[in-house]
């Protein structure tokens, strides 16, 4: 699939960090689909912040580019952080984790063999903890300053 070099100007999803995507992407750089990540402003609503993956099929730009509101795939970081760290020790989230959750949340598990291949795939293994590692060190300037 071929990298496509500018951004989409068609998109309701208003941009305002881009990064190209294409050789970037863990699993399949310089053959993806995600051409694009972007934190903007959302489609849906203006005065909202999400993050979106902008596709490409290879002959249009694809109806199927995710768009998440922000703090869901910073959700989406904290549970992925959770599981790799605690792995089936994960049986629940402490309350105060996520927004609103003013109790402990019980964590339902998939298949034992689906847990187990998930946490152990040397493929999963080395880009997780690139990804966590990137993560920390992203945040680190923010504690560092006493945002969080």
């Amino acid at each position: 699939m071929p990298q496509e070099p500018n951004f989409p100007d068609q998109l309701q999803h208003k941009p305002v960090y881009v990064v190209p995507y294409f050789d970037l992407d863990p699993w399949y750089a310089g053959d993806t689909d995600a051409q694009f990540i972007t934190l903007g402003w959302s489609q849906w609503d203006q005065h909202e912040l999400s993050a979106k993956v902008v596709r490409h099929s290879g002959q249009r730009w694809s109806r199927q580019s995710e768009e998440l509101p922000l703090p869901r795939a910073i959700d989406l970081a904290i549970l992925t952080a959770l599981a790799y760290g605690k792995g089936d020790d994960l049986a629940q989230i402490d309350a105060g984790t996520f927004e609103n959750q003013n109790e402990p949340i019980t964590v339902a598990h998939g298949s034992k063999r689906d847990r187990t291949a998930a946490m152990n795939s040397m493929r999963n293994d080395e880009i997780i903890r690139s990804r966590l590692r990137a993560l920390f060190d992203a945040i680190k300037p923010l504690h560092e300053k006493g945002l969080i």
